[in-house]
């Protein structure tokens, strides 16, 4: 479907301007107007206050980014529990929502990579070589024997420790 689109820049009586924003404090909106070909009338309006140097497709692309937002909102609230929180202070909820979003963030990434069907549009991820030798670190290291304690020793030396007796240990070896 292909819309039709207008821009006009227009001066409308507003409350004081923020401070800091440079085409509030002009007085300067855009009004856009969404009217799509097969409308007698337009459907939607926005009023922006980007600069004057913004392309008309960015200022578009802005302006329908409002939808992506609220629409991922949605979803975090339905699907991942994000207005479920009930607790009581900010680092409970900061800790869920960041739970949440993290999870989100997965399953987007997930959605993305495997289609729900027909061919695949995103290339699959080759595997990451491991380097030959690779040790996790505080992983032990497969080269050390283990120190070898028998079984009959451990059990000499728990009732060595039963009678009150202090067991010898035997000589290091260097």
């Amino acid at each position: 479907m292909r819309e039709r689109g207008t821009e006009l820049r227009a001066f409308f009586a507003r409350p004081a301007p923020i401070l800091g924003c440079a085409a509030r404090a002009a007085g300067q909106e855009w009004l856009l107007i969404e009217w799509p070909e097969d409308e007698t009338e337009p459907t939607k309006y926005w009023f922006s206050t980007l600069s004057e140097d913004v392309a008309f497709d960015r200022l578009i692309d802005l302006t329908k980014l409002r939808w992506r937002i609220e629409r991922d909102y949605q979803e975090l609230k339905q699907e991942l529990g994000l207005g479920d929180y009930e607790g009581r202070g900010w680092r409970g909820f900061h800790h869920h929502a960041t739970l949440c979003i993290a999870a989100y963030g997965f399953l987007i990434a997930e959605r993305g990579a495997i289609p729900p069907s027909g061919p695949p549009s995103s290339p699959q991820l080759s595997r990451s070589a491991i380097p030959q030798g690779y040790r996790p670190r505080g992983a032990a290291d497969p080269t050390r024997t283990p120190h070898p304690e028998p079984i009959a020793e451990k059990l000499r030396v728990s009732q060595l420790l039963a009678n009150g007796v202090e067991p010898r240990l035997p000589p290091v070896s260097t």
